[in-house]
């Protein structure tokens, strides 16, 4: 009996080191599988961190969200007078007669409006957020760029700026290189990357359409959902017409860059930033807005700085006529020494006798329309103008009546009717009177896809220019450009 009990014991001790062992193998197993499902979140976590949304172009790394963007372009410009220059249309440079140009046509193709951009966005707590953009494109010219064999042309910076908002308070802050707060925006929050930029292929864009893209600081301030104010501290530059007769007196207005600047550009005399203020409203039919511009223009006359203000106020509109159809879009600017503002580029400045500088009264307009016909096809029309004012002076010097200023009717015209030949320089001031632009076309989006989108692009645009009366008459010219671009919208 004593020799059965112990192996009956033997045998509950086995039995109970198996269930023991099967407890623990459960155990085990069940911690493994735990120990997975937690490495397979992080993983997961991980993942969802850095992941790439192809169809957005939006990688996530953290709490950054890194947003690619940019377009491949092909654009092909054809001219009836030679502008010797790539798509960007000099309006205000149209030849003459008295130019061999002026017979010549034009052929331009360029890859160089080609794009690439990327937005940096740090995480918001709700209220508050940071941002920052940059842009740039091809149209650098370094002293060695050609057309010859490997047209080697250097980026540049189209835009590059941070950007702080605060919804608490309603504030925005900008600070970098962006558009000009003088730039139509689409809504009343005038943030960037909301403006109301002509969508043609002309990379001047349309006469009439106010804008420069300049280093800035901008406050917004949101009132409501419906208005805003704003104030934007601007980099300056003035434009000079200095006529065919020096000042009586030694007088400096620009200089060649210096460090960091092309030696081969001349800079004026800036004293301080170009200020401009806003107002916007968005009522139900869309957005208006307003605003002034103050600017300042000095130079030095012999042993003095001379410094003259100008400036002008501006009024805007944008609205969706025809939501998701017909977009409407207008602009007008007046004021004096606002030429740098407009996209025919006419002066801001001349020069009187006595050296100092005045301000060349100014007005701006455009109005354009886009049409979206079909999800693929959209239309769009400008019509633009700039028109500057008779701004001269008169001086006599060793008894001869010498003349100044912009638009003067002692300035020669009188070679700017007659055929040039190859050489041949003609007398011909031409001060620009007026710019007037239409420009018409459309876009096509052939193949749309989880690559991208292919879209093909026609334009034609009629600008003319007209001068101011002089010896000889009051000359005009004109220009017809035919467009025809391809793009790429990879993230799209």
């Amino acid at each position: 009996m004593a020799q059965m009990q112990a192996q009956i014991d033997a045998l509950q001790r086995e039995l109970a080191d198996m269930k023991a062992a099967q407890t623990q193998q459960a155990q085990d197993t069940a911690q493994a599988q735990r120990t997975a499902q937690v490495a397979q979140e992080t993983a997961t976590k991980a993942a969802e961190k850095k992941v790439v949304d192809n169809k957005k172009a939006v990688v996530w790394d953290g709490p950054i969200a890194l947003t690619l963007g940019g377009f491949i372009d092909m654009t092909m410009a054809y001219r009836s007078r030679n502008m010797v220059g790539d798509i960007a249309t000099s309006f205000n440079a149209i030849p003459f007669p008295s130019s061999v140009n002026h017979r010549i046509t034009e052929f331009r193709p360029s890859a160089r409006q080609s794009r690439a951009s990327l937005l940096i966005q740090g995480p918001s707590n709700g209220n508050e957020a940071v941002e920052a953009y940059f842009e740039g494109d091809f149209f650098g010219a370094a002293p060695t760029a050609n057309s010859g064999e490997s047209n080697s042309y250097t980026p540049r910076v189209r835009q590059a700026y941070a950007a702080y908002t605060n919804k608490n308070n309603g504030l925005y802050l900008l600070a970098g290189q962006a558009w000009s707060l003088a730039t139509l925006s689409k809504s009343a929050n005038m943030v960037a990357r909301n403006e109301v930029i002509p969508v043609g292929m002309d990379a001047q864009y349309v006469v009439g359409f106010n804008w420069i893209r300049a280093p800035q600081i901008r406050l917004v301030e949101k009132f409501n959902d419906q208005v805003s104010g704003a104030i934007s501290l601007e980099g300056p530059q003035t434009s000079f017409f200095a006529g065919p007769n020096a000042p009586l007196v030694p007088t400096l207005t620009t200089n060649p860059g210096g460090t960091l600047f092309a030696p081969t550009s001349n800079y004026s005399l800036d004293v301080a930033p170009d200020v401009i203020g806003k107002l916007s409203f968005d009522p139900a039919f869309g957005h208006l807005e307003a605003f002034g511009l103050g600017r300042w223009f000095r130079s030095r006359v012999a042993l003095d700085d001379h410094t003259t203000f100008g400036g002008g106020v501006g009024l805007g509109f944008f609205a969706p006529i025809v939501p998701k159809v017909l977009d409407l879009s207008a602009t007008f600017m007046s004021g004096k020494g606002i030429g740098r503002y407009g996209s025919g580029q006419l002066p801001d400045v001349t020069i009187k006798p006595d050296g100092t500088l005045e301000p060349i009264k100014e007005t701006t307009a455009m109005l354009g329309l886009v049409g979206h016909v079909t999800p693929t096809v959209d239309l769009f029309g400008y019509a633009g103008m700039e028109r500057e004012s008779r701004t001269d002076f008169t001086a006599i010097a060793s008894g001869k009546t010498l003349a100044y200023g912009y638009g003067n009717p002692l300035y020669s015209n009188a070679g700017c009717k007659t055929d040039a030949l190859p050489g041949q320089s003609l007398t011909c001031t031409a001060n620009t009177k007026q710019l007037s632009e239409i420009a018409l076309g459309g876009y096509w989006k052939f193949f749309k896809g989880d690559i991208g989108t292919m879209q093909a692009g026609l334009q034609l645009e009629h600008i003319k220019r007209e001068t101011f009366d002089g010896v000889g008459g009051a000359p005009s010219t004109d220009l017809n450009v035919l467009f025809f671009s391809l793009k790429f919208f990879p993230f799209q």
